[in-house]
């Protein structure tokens, strides 16, 4: 009875943490759910703040371009002038009647844009005469006036003649009057609403009295041109606008504030920010404003979409957790039932498990980045480039979490092999440094390289794994590093155990946070991540340094760590290499970015639309010509139906209906009427990306292995090799 009883409970117990599991979960999105929902009925506030605060850097931002493009305008209106004076410089130095010669530029370049501001003095011995198109016959002025002339700012040019002193000029100020005329018919065009709109106030006397400003430009209101701003003036709540605007001039250059105003079309009383800089050349006040009730329209239904948005996804992934759940524990029950032979399915139920997981997540994520990548060479606007941005940093996140689980998968069951070809291993240094340029975009972090040269180079390794180890390191330790700190990376070579080998020796060093000495013991468990927060604030899956000591010792190298908290951590890692020669290092580089891929003829079979679209937009942009097949029969029907030599290269998808893409190689392969179904290439492109996806690739008479997502440079250098082997 006992036995029976015990047996039971044996049984009984993962059904029973399956429902306990269940419940929970429910608990847990029900909880989701109900504060969820309090959470952001509470948040209309922090939304307006934040909406507000970004309608005053979009403000300031419009300020900021209209003084730019204020200063351009001057720029631009006195080089003109400048090229004017310039062209008139020439004629009159090679002239021998220098008035005649003077008047006769001036009166050519009058009707020009800058033409009607150049002016000429001319100074001898007894007279200074100026010309202008004012005094287009000259006019004598006194030495005084002369001088003054000379003294004031302006683009000039001076002509040393044998009897007198040519000054060709322009004076600043003409040319600013200029410039203020083309603003305030720029300002007049721009349309804005009855309540929203940039102007410009013309500051008289910012130091004193009451009346400090002539309003010169309001697009929309033309009745308050040339109205008078006094400091006294109260708005419809009793404030005092442009004495807080004059005070924040005074005090700053730039002023933000919040005042009350009277809607025109409704007599509505409403509030409105705006901003307002100093643009001090012209003695301009350039302000931009916008009423608070306009900003806040759309906040509560945004905000009403937002939560509800959130609450479906939050309710996506809870559902997903439960399934994952539910099978979790229903193998478990397997497990626990028939323990030896579970054990041999648990590891296939992992591996098709992987599998799956790698093609269902790599195929969606291939369409991200591939419709991403496109998206960014048609000229997006600055807020769509930096969405695509963030949607470029989440994708190589989840690509790379995923490719840390995979990698650590094929490592525990052994098939994780080491590819040792001939390399120049000094290029390694490079390599990582452009690596890093990318990684530290962004970041205020100072980063040193350092290492000596080598005489000979040339060894035999596995280039791919020497950087998955050092790029692992050093982006954990720019992970780890505030803005503010340095890292730096050290390479040295020395002699080896023989006089065929030498000892690669890598030291990154970084001022981060550091390690306790107890987790250092752990750092390279698999998993393993620091407590306090480590977690939450330093996102990963905990597999990087595992996945890095089990590479090193692949290579029958060593790694160490030294950390201290809070002062930071030096990894130093050390890699036996066995020599070669260059002969056989230039055999194996092929240079495959000269080779030209325009009019290369691809056939393709994918059963996927999205991703089929991808490809062939990338494949074209690079000259080649796709035809698409929906599945591996139809790949296989098209090649036989066309000449002999139509296609240079197959890209093979291999999970596909009606024929998968290993069964459609073979029988491309061994088709009897065509010779050269034996010898194009037939490169997988595939999201399968495990090492047994590959051999079968392989094994079923493919030439290459590609998998999903896309990169580009990869499939490119993969056709190259493979139409010119």
């Amino acid at each position: 009875m006992y036995i029976r009883q015990a047996s039971t409970k044996k049984n009984n117990t993962p059904v029973r943490i399956l429902l306990v599991q269940i419940i929970l979960c429910i608990l847990v999105i029900a909880s989701i759910f109900i504060f969820g929902n309090l959470i952001f009925r509470d948040d209309l506030s922090q939304t307006k703040q934040v909406r507000l605060d970004a309608e005053v850097e979009t403000m300031k931002e419009i300020v900021s371009n209209t003084i730019i493009r204020i200063d351009e305008q001057r720029e631009t209106a006195k080089k003109r002038a400048m090229d004017l004076i310039e062209a008139c410089t020439e004629t009159v130095a090679e002239s021998d009647d220098t008035v005649q010669s003077v008047r006769g530029e001036l009166n050519s370049i009058r009707h020009s844009e800058m033409g009607r501001y150049v002016q000429a003095l001319i100074v001898d011995d007894i007279n200074c005469t100026l010309i202008s198109s004012d005094y287009t016959n000259g006019v004598e002025v006194t030495q005084d006036e002369a001088k003054a002339l000379l003294n004031q700012e302006a683009v000039r040019k001076t002509i040393e003649k044998k009897d007198c002193t040519v000054h060709l000029f322009a004076l600043q100020s003409d040319i600013d009057e200029f410039v203020k005329d083309v603003e305030y018919k720029l300002f007049h065009k721009q349309q804005y609403t009855e309540d929203s709109y940039i102007w410009v106030n013309e500051v008289l006397n910012m130091e004193g009295g009451d009346n400090y400003a002539i309003r010169r430009i309001h697009p929309n209101l033309v009745d308050t041109e040339g109205e008078y701003l006094s400091t006294s003036m109260q708005d419809s709540k009793g404030n005092y606008p442009y004495k807080t605007e004059l005070e924040g001039i005074r005090k700053n250059g730039e002023v933000v504030q919040q005042y009350c105003f009277k809607n025109k079309s409704n007599d509505k009383i409403g509030k409105k920010i705006s901003y307002a800089a100093f643009y001090e050349p012209f003695k301009w006040i350039v302000a931009m404003g916008t009423p608070l009730d306009m900003l806040y329209a759309d906040i509560e239904s945004l905000s009403e979409k937002r939560m509800t948005t959130i609450m479906v996804r939050l309710g996506i992934v809870c559902v997903i957790v439960l399934i994952l759940l539910f099978f979790s524990v229903r193998q478990t029950i397997i497990g626990l039932s028939k323990a030896t032979q579970e054990a041999e399915r648990a590891n296939m139920a992992k591996s098709v498990f992987l599998s799956n997981m790698s093609h269902d997540m790599r195929t969606p994520m291939n369409a991200i980045i591939g419709f991403t990548n496109i998206a960014r060479k048609h000229d997006p606007g600055r807020e769509v480039i930096e969405c695509l941005d963030k949607i470029d940093s989440s994708s190589e996140h989840l690509l790379s979490l995923i490719n840390d689980v995979l990698d650590f998968s094929r490592i525990e069951r052994g098939e994780c092999r080491l590819v040792p070809v001939p390399v120049d291993i000094s290029s390694v240094t490079n390599q990582i440094t452009d690596i890093m340029q990318g990684v530290l975009t962004n970041r205020d972090i100072d980063f040193q390289v350092t290492g000596n040269k080598l005489e000979k180079p040339y060894v035999l390794a596995d280039i791919v794994r020497i950087q998955d180890i050092l790029v692992n390191i050093l982006t954990n330790a720019v992970k780890f590093t505030s803005d503010g700190g340095s890292i730096r990376f050290e390479s040295e070579y020395r002699s080896g155990e023989d006089e065929q080998h030498i000892i690669a020796r890598y030291r990154i060093s970084d001022t981060g946070v550091g390690m306790d000495e107890e987790f250092v013991k752990h750092i390279f468990d698999e998993f393993a991540q620091e407590e306090k927060g480590a977690r939450t604030q330093y996102k990963g899956t905990g597999l990087g340094m595992a996945i890095t000591k089990r590479y090193v010792d692949l290579m029958c190298g060593t790694i160490d760590v030294d950390s201290k908290k809070g002062i930071g951590s030096t990894f130093t890692v050390e890699l036996p290499l066995e020599l070669t020669n260059a002969e056989n290092v230039r055999k194996q580089e092929t240079n495959i970015a000269k080779t030209n891929l325009t009019g290369v003829r691809i056939l393709m079979a994918e059963d996927n639309d999205l991703n089929a679209e991808i490809a062939t937009i990338q494949l074209e942009e690079y000259g080649m010509q796709v035809t698409v097949a929906s599945n591996g029969k139809e790949a296989v029907k098209v090649f036989e139906s066309c000449p002999a030599n139509t296609f240079d290269v197959i890209l093979m998808d291999l999970m596909m209906p009606e024929m998968n893409g290993y069964e459609a190689t073979k029988a491309i392969r061994n088709l009897d009427n065509r010779s050269d179904g034996r010898d194009i290439p037939i490169i997988a492109l595939t999201a399968n990306a495990l090492a047994e996806d590959v051999q079968a690739s392989l094994d079923a008479g493919m030439n290459g292995h590609l998998s999903k997502p896309i990169q580009m440079d990869e499939v490119l250098k993969t056709i190259a090799w493979n139409i010119n082997r």
